[in-house]
């Protein structure tokens, strides 16, 4: 193992049949050394079919990948692996072509979609997830009716809560549009009340989109991060408009646009 970059001498010997250039004296060289081994890891195919590996939903016939480190680890650590599936492209449903959810622009010889995403879901999901972890930070149970005037462990549940909330419909989009690449790159975050992680991760995209959705309206210091609003059966059809249920849909769409215009470009470079 060598330092990325250090400093090596270079000696030299001479050897010649005239004696007077033989054992000859020759001064040393210093020179900078880059060490190219990166660690790093090797996927080959070990199936029966060498050049690709297929696996078919459903099948009943195996493949096989070797994967392997290319360089010896320092002794007494370990090295672990995840397996992330990679992005698939999923083709836009009938009924959604039927009913204009993607409006096809007939640009050209070639023809794109204009995609018009339904926040139905990335709601609901955000919902669900601000109340399931609000009842779990109340030990069950979320106050009724909630304090007018909430005291500071009060807020303190709350911001966590839409930060869950922020969290789940980030990672939710980033497998949606990115296959997961984004949390793949980046597992560790810095979260609000939290004990910061040793060493601090790196700037990232996924830590800036959450802390932009999360603070979306206000800030931690405003009260956008502590709003509530009593938990109801979320009808897309006929939505809130409190406040609360306002900034929940207005969260769910600036990720979606963050997410689909910033993600995967930052996942592929």
């Amino acid at each position: 193992a060598e330092s990325v970059t250090h400093t090596g001498i270079i000696t030299h010997a001479v050897i010649s049949s005239d004696p007077l250039y033989s054992n000859l004296s020759v001064p040393t060289l210093s020179a900078q050394i880059w060490d190219n081994d990166v660690p790093g890891i090797d996927v080959t195919h070990a199936g029966a079919d060498t050049s690709s590996t297929v696996i078919t939903e459903g099948g009943s016939a195996n493949d096989s990948i070797l994967i392997k480190l290319n360089t010896q680890p320092e002794p007494g650590t370990s090295v672990t692996i995840t397996l992330y599936p990679p992005a698939s492209y999923v083709p836009p449903p009938q009924i959604g072509k039927t009913n204009g959810y993607f409006v096809n622009d007939q640009g050209g010889s070639n023809e794109r979609d204009n995609i018009v995403i339904d926040y139905s879901e990335s709601i609901q999901l955000y919902r669900d997830t601000f109340y399931s972890n609000l009842r779990a930070a109340y030990g069950g149970v979320i106050p009724t009716p909630f304090p007018t005037t909430p005291s500071a462990a009060d807020n303190t549940k709350l911001k966590n809560a839409h930060w869950a909330a922020t969290k789940a419909i980030i990672d939710k989009m980033d497998i949606w549009f990115s296959g997961g690449g984004m949390k793949a790159r980046n597992p560790i975050l810095i979260e609000p009340n939290q004990t910061p992680p040793v060493p601090l991760p790196p700037t990232n995209p996924r830590q800036a989109i959450m802390d932009a959705i999360y603070a979306h309206s206000g800030g931690n210091s405003l009260p956008a991060t502590t709003r509530y609003s009593p938990e109801i059966t979320f009808n897309p059809k006929a939505p809130p408009t409190d406040t609360f249920a306002n900034e929940v849909r207005d969260r769910c769409r600036w990720a979606g646009y963050l997410m689909t215009v910033g993600a995967p470009g930052l996942v592929s470079h």
